[in-house]
């Protein structure tokens, strides 16, 4: 069974998915021959600020990352350029639809860089060494909390009671600081709209990860980073389906922890082996 996110005739999400039954198999031939290799660049690029954010890229400035993904943007806008020729009327008024697409690629290309460019420099204002920085690490230890204080923690009420510790903590309380907010299940501050439960799922295992609960390890290996993110995919899907099986108890914990305070239908199944205790 392959599950699917819908969106409307305008590309946007609408919180549900579709289930099809088709082979695996013919499920990832299908992804890997449509899927073109500009897209998976840029998301890669686009992944390794918050690799950095990690610990990981250690060595690296933040314009060495922000090369590499306007490098990434520039390739995606110019393959969007290379498709609009094959449109360059609309058929009705005869507008130059691929002049329209250029001059569009052209501004986005500038605000991507102006973006990226705000964004390092509000980075900077808090950062000694860029190149060997990890926010992570940093975060830990500002507020002093991390998995030794967090993993204590145990059901019911985890995402609660995680948010109790953090709203003690003075520049919490100075910031007039929401759990929705900490958590990142406010309003979307992109698209202006309440969030839909797989994505409330996914910032909050995210948030949880960051903190220091139950935290995936190594994640500034690349390899360990990717899995750590798929992982949080998985149980934001997870929320379409009654049921979800893992023998990772880390994901475990913060998948139910998710479930638990959103109110999702979905329970979380700890595989054992036989020869497991």
């Amino acid at each position: 069974m392959y599950l699917r996110l819908v969106t409307n005739n305008k590309f946007e999400l609408t919180g549900d998915a579709t289930l099809h039954e088709v082979s695996p198999i013919d499920a990832f031939k299908y992804y890997c021959n449509s899927v073109e290799p500009i897209y998976q660049q840029i998301e890669k690029s686009n992944s390794q600020s918050l690799l950095k954010f990690f610990g990981g890229r250690r060595g690296n400035s933040f314009d060495d990352i922000n090369a590499e993904q306007i490098a990434s943007f520039n390739g995606l806008m110019e393959h969007l350029e290379e498709l609009s020729d094959a449109c360059k009327y609309d058929g009705v008024e005869g507008l130059h639809l691929g002049d329209t697409i250029f001059n569009l690629t052209k501004t986005m290309r500038s605000q991507y860089k102006q973006l990226l460019e705000y964004s390092t420099n509000e980075l900077r204002k808090h950062i000694d060494d860029e190149e060997f920085f990890s926010g992570v690490n940093d975060y830990r230890s500002r507020t002093g909390v991390g998995p030794v204080q967090l993993n204590n923690i145990d059901e019911p009420d985890v995402v609660k009671k995680i948010w109790t510790v953090f709203s003690e903590i003075d520049a919490y309380e100075n910031y007039n600081m929401s759990l929705e907010k900490f958590f990142g299940i406010d309003v979307s501050p992109i698209y202006d709209r309440q969030q839909f439960l797989f994505e409330k799922v996914r910032s909050i295992y995210n948030v949880l990860n960051i903190v220091g609960y139950q935290p995936d390890s190594k994640m500034a290996k690349e390899k360990r980073f990717v899995a750590a993110m798929s992982d949080a995919g998985h149980a934001s899907m997870g929320s379409f389906a009654d049921y979800v099986f893992s023998r990772d108890q880390a994901f475990i914990k913060k998948a139910r922890a998710a479930y638990e305070y959103l109110n999702a239908k979905t329970r979380v199944i700890e595989v054992r082996l036989f020869d497991e205790k």
